[in-house]
């Protein structure tokens, strides 16, 4: 049946009757419709037919059936030798672009036995790759602009390059142009009417640099970090900039189809009516899991390359605003969570430990509760147990073996208030606000026992550990970094002060990023805890209370890299 929808009708105890008007139909709205994880990190996605082929990083290419948008499913690979970033589909081949590794040629002929038939290496590192005709271009970080002769795609060859001012990362292409966006020259218009001569002809600033390139008709449309620009390209030696708009998150990508613009932003998918290029108009988003770097589009479904959770298909049928996929109110005021498994357990102020099910996310479900005498400001688990900061009432310890009975296993008060917690094998470290960091042993549950303390200088709010090291962000006094080898006798080793008031922190490698109230998320550089320091900082829209960071060490690799190129910027922030 066509045209058939689901409607939800919501009354109050105060309303008599329910009309048609009363009635959303969310059969309309813009929703999540289903995802696969990938093996790596997706980092993009093409779409050709009923297939989406992913740059999943260091598993090279995955081929995702899609024909059911429900239900995706990965149905082949090909490893290739670099970090599978940037990729394209033309015909019955697909092209990645391919980190350090250059061009990698793929014949998806038959999608369940892809195969590598061709490369070339090229200089620096390989971004992102558009196909024009015979020709494939490779934006590549460091040198620019690559050409690459595919009408033997068994045998490609580098043609010709040219440099841009702060190296290519971004490319579409059209006819006899290239269009590239380069990370300090923003938006570039290459002519590769001569494959072996390619010559930037014009460009067009942009606020940040430019990481996300489309182009429909006479029009280019630039992902630039902080939004998107529209320009026109009519005169290519002479590209006009029609219009701009600020997007919430971060813009990594963009595509176009119609009168409208979907956009990657990283904890999001956007839709931006482009109607009328003078005023840029975001008309609905739909939530991803974790960071969409890029986005593809094909007939009713926009297929997001997540950066954690592989690829998610959003239906784009009404670009009205998404769905929440699932909800449930608790009592108190929820203040900290943490995810074990398929739970949730929320610090619910003053309502104690909730523990939520997850296990049907449309439907979670508070399936276990105990009340803390204290206020529950933050909470940890470490096996069978959770951990709670419970304010002027100190640690609770919580057992949770049975999940719809949850109990208070043990206690102990601190000398301030229990504002952070996190726990590393048998020793629980609290930010006791006014009274720093207090070190419990809990090896015994029942009897949880302080054997150690050190003053903090300022207020005491968030914690982390790693290694014999613990990390504390304090109110007034930034980050500390306190030696903990001795958790009977942690010493302060160095600090670093933060601009704003530091919340909360959390580490993973050799950073720590800090939640830094008016001053958002700062990246600080702890390789040497003993001289920790800013080396970035990210612009939040509100105040930034609160920080989880979940990656693996060739993200972090990525990070530092970004950090060394200037993506991350103490002043400016993410460009």
């Amino acid at each position: 049946m066509a045209g058939v929808g689901v409607a939800l009708c919501l009354a109050c105890l105060c309303c008599s009757e329910i009309t048609a008007a009363d009635c959303v139909d969310y059969g309309t709205y813009l929703h999540w419709v289903g995802g696969t994880d990938t093996p790596d990190y997706a980092y993009d996605v093409a779409v050709a037919g009923t297939y989406a082929y992913v740059g999943d990083e260091l598993s090279g290419l995955q081929v995702i059936d899609i024909s059911n948008p429900a239900a995706p499913q990965i149905v082949s690979s090909v490893y290739t030798p670099g970090f599978a970033k940037g990729v394209t589909a033309e015909g019955t081949y697909a092209y990645v672009a391919d980190d350090f590794a250059g061009l990698q040629v793929i014949d998806v002929a038959d999608p369940m036995h892809p195969e590598i038939v061709g490369s070339v290496d090229t200089p620096g590192m390989a971004w992102d790759v558009a196909v024009a005709g015979n020709h494939a271009c490779l934006a590549t970080d460091g040198p620019g602009l690559q050409v690459i002769d595919i009408s033997d795609p068994s045998n490609p060859w580098l043609v010709g390059s040219v440099e841009t001012p702060g190296g290519a990362i971004a490319v579409a292409a059209a006819g006899s142009h290239a269009y590239v966006g380069d990370r300090t020259a923003g938006f570039l218009v290459i002519d590769i009417s001569n494959p072996a001569d390619p010559e930037i002809i014009g460009g067009v600033d942009t606020p940040h640099f430019a990481c996300g390139v489309d182009v429909a008709g006479t029009r280019a449309y630039v992902a630039h970090g902080s939004g998107i620009q529209v320009i026109d390209v009519t005169n290519p030696s002479n590209p006009q900039s029609l219009g701009i708009v600020d997007t919430p998150g971060s813009a990594g990508d963009i595509a176009v189809s119609g009168t409208s613009a979907y956009v990657a932003d990283h904890g999001s998918l956007l839709v931006i009516d482009i109607t009328d290029p003078a005023s840029l108009q975001i008309i609905g988003s739909a939530g991803t899991p974790g960071w969409a770097v890029n986005v593809a589009v094909t007939g009713a479904h926009a297929c997001v390359a997540d950066m954690e959770y592989g690829l998610q298909v959003i239906d784009i049928t009404n670009s009205s605003s998404p769905q929440i996929l699932g909800s449930t109110d608790t009592p108190g005021y929820a203040r900290a969570v943490v995810v074990s498994g398929a739970h949730a357990y929320v610090a619910d102020e003053p309502a104690g430990l909730q523990i939520i099910d997850l296990g049907n996310p449309a439907l979670p479900e508070i399936s276990g509760t105990v009340d803390t005498p204290g206020s529950a400001r933050d909470v940890a688990t470490f096996g069978t147990h959770a951990y709670v900061a419970d304010g002027p009432s100190g640690l609770q310890v919580i057992d949770i073996a049975d999940l719809v009975n949850p109990s208070i296993r043990g206690s102990v008060d601190t000398p301030g208030s229990a504002e952070g917690v996190a726990v590393s094998d048998t020793y629980a470290y609290i930010a006791d606000r006014h009274s720093g960091l207090q070190v419990i042993d809990v090896a015994n549950p029942a009897s949880p026992l302080i054997v150690g303390s050190a003053d903090t200088q300022g207020f005491a709010y968030g914690v982390s550990i790693s290694s014999t090291y613990a990390y504390v962000a304090d109110h007034y006094a930034g980050l500390l970094v306190m030696d903990i080898t001795d958790p009977a006798n942690p010493q302060v080793l160095s600090s670093v002060d933060t601009p704003g008031c530091a919340y909360d922190v959390s580490v993973s490698s050799t950073y720590a990023y800090v939640a830094d109230y008016h001053y958002d998320l700062q990246v600080i550089d702890i390789a040497d805890p003993a001289n920790p320091h800013i080396v970035g900082m990210v612009d939040t829209p509100g105040y930034a209370w609160g920080i989880t960071i979940s990656v693996v060490s060739h993200l972090l690799e990525k990070i530092e890299r970004r950090i060394l190129w200037g993506d991350i910027n103490p002043k400016r922030g993410v460009n």
